[in-house]
């Protein structure tokens, strides 16, 4: 903006200076005809305290003011003239957080701010490689905020702009790149007793659909085969538990409290287990929820107890398995439930038996093959450990087990721990690489 006053000067004396002000406070002197000087719309360098914050509020916010210019000589006579002047500063956006070039994990909050002048915005808006991210509308926002989840993009570079539209369809924006990075955490240990649980109970699907047949083998078969695998690489010491439902009565009986504890939990005797798993014949109905309440009220009192539910369908007597086991957890109860749906079909029945492992906190399997059940039983027995943040939260951020895949962590330092054998630590992640935490020579101290 260039200002100029002309001066008509009627004295004997010459005219030292002309001084502008803007509302009284000074903008500038100048000394020499031309009474010239441009102004860019900022704050003058060198302004303090209320001047300072005043012109901040122009060029910010702008408005109606009054422009001065006064003349002076040496003597101190004074000539002046004033106008009303309505500034409205440029359309202006500033990109404050994250910074170019900055590693980026987790939940990141992307923040900044737009001078909009005397022109209404009619958009604010974020892009990340191109995509929107937020978009402000109506009334949009001369600060706006608001957070990216870099866990569901790949690491790597990328691209982060904002912008801000006004209505008179002047645009402006400011691009940054940034850097997302993760690591991975992975647990593992040389001893074997690590591989397993302290305390596992094992649920057996008994029902009449288990003579269906897969591959030339019935379905029954293949699960006391994988099954018997699993027990045969069960440590010493292990205690081990063995529940059954629809093994007594058959189908057509509609007996719904078929469900029985055929080896209490106790520690592991491998050749007398086997021997009750493969004498197992499947009868009748599937009544989970029912299991599932007693296989839950016989763990209580045991420490970090695991179960590992193998079943080929759904609850068959009305009862709600997820809801036994929400309420189970709610009071109180401490068990961690994997769940092995074995040649399932139906996705509702998909649904339901996911429904059971995640509100036992542990994992759904979804085994369509005799080999994918062998691997599914192989991942729920291994030792679980949890990992949260370091110095808050009572949920763990990620779930993983010992000897089994590494989990995806956000950069920054975490408390792990492996409840079942009361091992606790800290570790941080700063690479992208794996980080490898060995616990083989952490002594047990799990309750018996």
């Amino acid at each position: 903006l260039e200002i100029e006053a002309r001066v008509e000067n009627f004295t004997n004396e010459p005219v030292s200076s002309v001084r502008f002000r803007l509302d009284g406070h000074l903008l500038a002197e100048v000394e020499e005809a031309p009474y010239i000087f441009t102004w860019h719309i900022e704050a003058p360098s060198g302004k303090e305290g209320e001047a300072a914050d005043f012109f901040r509020r122009v060029v910010t916010l702008g408005g109606e003011y009054t422009l001065s210019a006064v003349a002076h000589t040496p003597s101190g006579i004074e000539g002046k003239d004033a106008i009303h002047v309505e500034i409205r500063p440029p359309l202006a956006l500033t990109l404050r957080t994250p910074k170019e070039g900055a590693y980026l994990s987790g939940i990141v909050p992307i923040e900044g701010e737009v001078v909009a002048g005397r022109c209404p915005l009619a958009k604010v808006g974020i892009l990340v490689d191109g995509t929107p991210l937020e978009t402000w509308r109506a009334s949009p926002p001369t600060r706006f905020t608001t957070r990216w989840d870099t866990t569901k993009v790949p690491t790597g570079t990328h691209r982060i702009t904002a912008y801000a539209e006004n209505e008179a369809g002047a645009r402006v924006s400011e691009e940054i790149e940034v850097h997302i990075a993760r690591g991975r955490l992975a647990l593992r240990s040389d001893d074997p007793a690590f591989h397993f649980p302290p305390h596992l109970t094992l649920i057996l699907d008994a029902s009449g659909s288990m003579w269906g047949r897969i591959g030339g083998m019935t379905k029954i078969e293949i699960a006391q085969k994988a099954l018997v695998r699993v027990v045969e690489e069960i440590p010493d010491g292990k205690r081990v538990g063995l529940w059954v439902y629809g093994r007594r009565s058959p189908r057509r009986a509609r007996n719904c409290r078929d469900v029985e504890e055929l080896v209490p939990m106790q520690p592991v005797d491998r050749a007398a287990l086997i021997r009750t798993i493969e004498t197992i014949r499947p009868r009748g109905m599937t009544p989970l929820a029912d299991t599932l309440t007693r296989v839950a009220e016989a763990s209580r009192g045991i420490s970090h107890p695991v179960i590992v539910l193998v079943t080929d369908g759904k609850e068959s007597c009305e009862g709600d398995p997820c809801a036994v086991i929400r309420r189970q957890r709610a009071e109180g109860a401490d068990l961690l439930i994997h769940v092995v749906g074995f040649d399932i079909q139906a996705p509702d029945v998909r649904s339901s038996l996911a429904c059971i492992a995640e509100a036992g906190g542990g994992t759904y399997f979804d085994a369509r093959s005799p080999e994918a059940l062998s691997q599914a039983l192989a991942s729920s027995v291994q030792l679980p450990f949890a990992v949260y943040p370091e110095h808050a939260g009572d949920l763990p951020i990620a779930t993983g087990t010992v000897g089994g895949e590494a989990v995806t962590l956000p950069f920054g330092t975490y408390r792990v721990e492996v409840p079942s054998i009361r091992f606790s630590t800290t570790v941080t992640i700063d690479h992208e690489g794996i980080e490898t935490l060995d616990i083989s020579g952490v002594p047990s101290q799990a309750s018996e």
